[in-house]
């Protein structure tokens, strides 16, 4: 078995995962040649096997979005209900426990992506500007994008770019991926420096990442 991604650096140690498309990606220090590779991977074949099956069953279990009434969409972590609003224009907004939308809005998920992602650039830039200015780490701008495989990246002038989809999350998950970001405006890669600024500016990091992983099918519409 071969994995489906390898992506080498300068750790010192030899990571699996089974990603959100159940794909094997092993990530491992510069100087391991492809034969270890192929052998660590062999002798965890029983946990691949078992973790891509698990990952099958989430993919085939996430269902989409029907933008129905009472139907449930996260913001910030919180489940809110939708409700069609007898004022037939209304455009899409939050009003106590309720997303409310007009019912002659024709697209409705285009109404959600333009509310997520007017909502993610204003609560990010926040949490960026405070983590920022708590870790005392710099950035140039911040923008919004669609990407469907990664939370976050970073340009190398400082530039970070955040999905919108990041919005749906908790505060404190957020937060971990902006840290996340604002440590890689000093360390492009994930060296054994970059893991010591995440772990500096968030000692619990590894329980954040794993909510992450764990919730990766619920953060979509």
């Amino acid at each position: 078995m071969f994995p489906d991604k390898v992506i080498r650096s300068n750790r010192k140690t030899v990571s699996l995962q089974i990603n959100e498309n159940a794909e094997l990606v092993v990530r491992v220090p510069n100087q391991i040649s492809t034969e270890k590779i192929l052998q660590i991977v062999e002798q965890n074949s029983n946990w691949i096997a078992r973790n891509r099956r698990a990952m099958l069953f989430k993919i085939s279990e996430s269902q989409p979005k029907k933008f129905i009434e009472g139907e449930e969409f996260l913001y910030l972590g919180k489940s809110f209900k939708l409700k069609i609003s007898r004022k037939l224009n209304d455009q899409l907004h939050i009003e106590d426990d309720h997303f409310i939308l007009g019912a002659n809005v024709l697209d409705r998920r285009k109404a959600f992506l333009e509310w997520y992602k007017n909502a993610a650039f204003l609560k990010l830039s926040e949490r960026t500007a405070i983590i920022a200015r708590n870790s005392e780490l710099k950035y140039s701008a911040i923008k919004i994008t669609s990407a469907q495989k990664r939370w976050g990246s970073c340009s190398r002038d400082g530039g970070i770019n955040y999905t919108w989809r990041l919005v749906m999350a908790p505060i404190p998950i957020i937060d971990y991926v902006v840290l996340h970001e604002l440590a890689h405006t000093v360390a492009r890669n994930h060296s054994s420096r970059f893991w010591n600024i995440v772990k500096k500016n968030m000692p619990d990091y590894p329980i954040r990442q794993k909510w992450l992983r764990d919730n990766v099918f619920n953060l979509r519409i």
